[in-house]
């Protein structure tokens, strides 16, 4: 249980940090409060004189529009695949699996670019 809510915080994260420019500033903040500044929704509510359920219903829009972005535009996939495929070239100890890497990240650019 402990390890799936840092699991879906994590992953939040991460889609906040390729995505924010598409969030309104009020979901910004209220987003920044929530994962970065790991204020209650209650907190959150009260600092904003809303109700409860509005700070979570304003989170949970800004998690689906982020989600919708990245099922559209594939930004924060493709920057792990990148990430994935530099990993694979630094680690090669052979000039043959150093080649065998770099070619594997010139069909990805190729391809998913």
């Amino acid at each position: 249980m402990k390890d799936q809510i840092l699991e879906k915080r994590e992953i939040a994260s991460r889609l906040y940090e390729a995505y924010q420019g598409f969030l309104t500033p009020s979901q910004k903040g209220l987003f920044e409060e929530y994962y970065v500044f790991d204020l209650s929704l209650g907190e959150i509510a009260e600092n904003h004189k809303i109700s409860r359920s509005a700070a979570s219903d304003s989170l949970q829009k800004a998690l689906a529009k982020m989600r919708s972005c990245e099922n559209k535009l594939h930004l924060l996939t493709k920057k792990e695949t990148l990430a994935k495929l530099g990993e694979e070239i630094k680690k090669a100890s052979t000039s043959e699996e150093k080649d065998a890497a770099i070619k594997k990240l010139e069909d990805y650019l190729d391809n998913a670019l």
